[in-house]
């Protein structure tokens, strides 16, 4: 049975789209995840080592690996503030680091 001139362009065209999904999941470019908890006192530690703030971009940069991606969990202390968040969650986005939120609270 003959494909009509429809059916193959249908099938060619799923055919690439294929091909590039397989081809990007072989590529993928590797990913380092990343603990930074925001404590109390306006620092922060990540992956468990104390961090001071103005070193906070410089330490979460270290991660990045080249051509890669960084994702990062976010543990907040209760009394953290929330300027100190904000300024951990803008580091994050000017590194384009995927980001998670780990809470401990109970409503």
């Amino acid at each position: 049975m003959l494909l009509s001139h429809f059916s193959r362009r249908s099938l060619l065209a799923a055919l690439a789209v294929l091909v590039a999904h397989v081809a990007a999941c072989a590529t993928s470019a590797p990913r380092v995840f990343v603990s930074v908890h925001v404590l109390e006192d306006g620092s922060f530690n990540v992956n468990g080592k104390p961090v001071a703030r103005e070193n906070l971009p410089e330490v979460l940069t270290s991660f990045k690996p080249p051509g890669g991606g960084l994702d990062i969990g976010f543990q907040v202390a209760r009394k953290a503030t929330y300027e100190q968040v904000q300024y951990a969650m803008s580091v994050a986005q000017r590194l384009e680091a995927s980001v998670g939120i780990v809470g401990n609270e109970k409503f």
